[in-house]
Parts: C-alpha cells; structure tokens; sequence
C-alpha cells in the first residue's frame, strides 16, 4: 500500500564557533550550496532501508518520481537557507510495488516521536524504530483483524500503542527457546547486536564471491571482462538472498535519492529520477 518515514529533532543544527569565519565553516549544512539538507543529513537511512526493504533497484524498489515540499519554519533568524521541515513523496514503478507510495518527512521544529519507519500492507503494518540513546531497536507488526494468526504469536511479546497492539518481532525469536525454562540463577540470552549480523553477511558474502573470483580465474585467467563481471554479480545476488547486506550499489542508490529529494523540496516540484542517475 504506503511507506512512511519520520525524522523528528526539534535542534536548530546551527554550532557556535569563536569567529564568524569559523561559525560560517562549522555551519556549512545550514548552506544549500554546500548541504543536501534534511533528506541527505537526516533521512539517507530511512532512504536506504525503505527501498532496499522493497526489493532494490533489481526488483522494482527503486521509486521513478519524486515530489517535494519544503519551508523554513522556526530556524529562520540565523541566515540560513536550508529549510528546517520536508516532506517528500516517492512514486514507484509498475511491477509488484506498482501504486506504492514512499512519504518521508523531516523536521528540526518538533522532537514528537523521533524516528521510525511504518509499513502499511493489506494484512498487517510493520513498524520499525530504530535505536538511539534513548532507546532501543526494535520492529512490531500489527495485524489486521481479519488475518489468521501465526502459530508463533502466542509465544511473541506483544506492546500496546494506544488502541492497537503489536507483536514484537525480534530475531531468531523461537517457539522452542521460548518454552525453554531458564535455570536458576541464570541470565536471559543476550540478544544479537546489529553489528553481528552485519559482520556475519560481511564474512559469508565476501567468502563466497572470493571463491568464486579465484575459480574464474583459474579457468579464464584475470582479465576484467564482462562475462567476470556478470558472474560475480550473479553469485553476490544468489548469496544475498541467504545473508542479506548493504554494498556499495545500495550506498549508491541511496545518495542519488538524498541529493535528488533534496532537490525537489527546493524546488517544490515533481522530478523524475532516471535509471542513468544511478549509473558510474
């Protein structure tokens, strides 16, 4: 159906310095000469996570329009031309994200519920709240009433949020470690840190894409030609689908999309985003 995604911080961004000349340095992301404003600074990540969550550029999560809006609200007594609150709005193509829209917004005038990423489906809505210092990561879903209910449910913890509750979802969360008595004395498994799993699909993708490289060349010799280049991205997509990561192309995807949203709440207009954006 729909994503959204919020930045809320209620801070003014701007850094004191001793002279102006420093201030002015120090200060650059308050520029739009020099800054990708609130969609580049502050919502690269939700940019990142949404579209690769939707399948990527290889599998139509890559939007093919954007419309934003832009204004400066509250910061505007410093000299500043980068607005303090956006919203922008991401169109997708045809393919099984056909009518999806992606709205995200940003603002430096209100801190209300921080940051955190919904997904609105036809049989449930999954919310997902990244950590910070003040609080943890985690993810709960939210089912429609007319929907069967997993087996696993009755074991998941489950949190209200108002007149609805989630059930959180955590991983490797298990039946069986649920049913599991812990013996006396003895402390909850410590849950996996997100770094571990990132390390985890580091090692395991690296392992096999070096595998396959140095075969190639055994068989074929070094030389970087396009059939090398093709099986490498055919092996790195076959490991991904077992050890999901971000790479470089997904670090790409989302810096073309910070710097053209930017560019179109500036403008307030539509503007299409062309695959040869995203190409090197």
């Amino acid at each position: 159906m729909f994503v959204r995604s919020q930045w809320h911080e209620k801070t003014s961004w701007a850094r004191t310095a001793s002279t102006p000349e420093r201030a002015g340095e120090l200060n650059w992301r308050l520029r739009k000469a020099l800054s990708t404003g609130l969609m580049g600074e502050a919502c690269i990540q939700r940019l990142d996570a949404v579209t690769w969550f939707l399948g990527g550029p290889r599998d139509g999560g890559r939007p093919n329009f954007v419309t934003g809006f832009s204004s400066l609200v509250l910061w505007d007594d410093d000299g500043r031309d980068v607005p303090d609150t956006v919203q922008c709005v991401f169109e997708f193509p045809d393919g099984h994200n056909a009518g999806v829209r992606y709205i995200c917004d940003a603002s430096l005038c209100n801190h209300f519920d921080s940051q955190y990423d919904m997904y609105y489906g036809t049989e449930s809505a999954i919310l997902m709240q990244p950590g910070d210092e003040n609080r943890e990561s985690k993810a709960w879903m939210f089912k429609e009433v007319d929907q069967a209910q997993f087996g696993w449910e009755v074991y998941a913890r489950k949190d209200s949020f108002g007149a609805e509750t989630g059930v959180s979802l955590v991983a490797n969360a298990s039946k069986q470690a649920a049913l599991t008595p812990l013996k006396p004395g003895a402390d909850a498994p410590r849950p996996k840190e997100p770094i571990q799993y990132a390390l985890e699909s580091f090692t395991a993708n690296a392992g096999k894409t070096g595998k396959e490289a140095r075969q190639y060349e055994e068989d074929f010799g070094p030389d970087d030609t396009p059939d090398y280049r093709a099986r490498l991205a055919a092996v790195r997509k076959d490991s991904m689908k077992d050890f999901p990561a971000a790479g470089w192309e997904e670090g790409l995807e989302a810096t073309v999309l910070a710097i053209k949203a930017n560019e179109a709440a500036l403008l307030k207009q539509r503007l299409e985003l062309k695959n040869e954006f995203f190409e090197l």
